[in-house]
This record gives structure tokens, C-alpha cells and sequence, in this order.
């Protein structure tokens, strides 16, 4: 199993990315507004340089503290993505759906919000399970 690497000398540049594009895609219309359009797109490109990933689509970040911190949303752009290695897609819902569905009396609150954040961030970035 591959260890999951994030690199921290770029997390408070990302930081700023994210905090600046959803500042200003809040503030401003970036579809009609093509000086926040302008803006937003130097930021996709400055984001996408910075984590070497291509598909990062920035607008995915609107609005993100209502799913995930600031800097949670920063470590997930800069983890790899997710590689299957011997496994089925049939067996990762098999799996996903399992854990989703084991009983969760007494369970703590605190964990029920970071497993929901969680699925927030697998639906986000695969398309396994619904959408939050």
C-alpha cells in the first residue's frame, strides 16, 4: 500500500489560491465579469503549475467551507489521486456502500461529521457515490 504524500511547502500557497478564488468567485460574477473571469483563470493556472494536476477544476471550490476547512480542501488538491491496484469498481462500492451502512449507535458526533466530510471529498473527486 502507497503512503499517502502531501507536500507541506506548498500547502499555505495553496491555501491562498483556494481562499482567493472562492473570495472573489463569492464577490464577483466570474461568468459576466471578465476581469474576475481574467482573475479566476490566472489562478487556475497558478494552482495547476503548483500541484503538477491539470484536471484541478478551481470553481469545485466556490464555496468550500461549507464541506471542508480551508486547509483540508489545500491537502486534497495536493494528494495524488486515488490509484486502484487488483481491485474491481464493483468491489470499491462494495466497500464504500458497507462502511456507509454500518450501524453507528453511540457512535461520536465529532466522527460522524469528519466520516461525512470524508464522503464529501470521495464524491467530490470520484463518482462512486452520490453527490453532497
Amino acid at each position: 500500500m502507497k503512503k499517502i504524500f502531501i507536500d507541506d511547502t506548498k500547502l499555505q500557497e495553496v491555501m491562498d489560491i483556494i481562499d482567493n478564488a472562492a473570495s472573489l468567485m463569492e464577490e464577483k460574477d466570474c461568468n459576466n465579469d471578465e476581469e474576475a473571469r481574467n482573475k479566476l483563470e490566472k489562478l487556475q493556472e497558478k494552482l495547476e503549475n503548483l500541484t503538477e494536476n491539470k484536471e484541478i477544476d478551481i470553481t469545485n471550490f466556490r464555496e468550500y467551507w461549507g464541506c471542508i476547512s480551508l486547509e483540508e480542501a489545500a491537502k486534497s488538491v495536493l494528494i495524488s489521486p486515488p490509484q486502484k491496484e487488483n481491485i474491481t469498481d464493483g468491489e470499491i462500492k462494495e466497500i464504500i456502500f458497507s462502511i456507509f451502512s454500518w450501524p453507528v449507535p453511540g457512535m461520536i458526533t465529532g466522527i460522524q461529521r469528519k466520516v461525512s466530510k470524508m464522503s464529501c471529498v470521495i464524491s467530490k473527486s470520484t463518482n462512486i457515490t452520490e453527490k453532497c
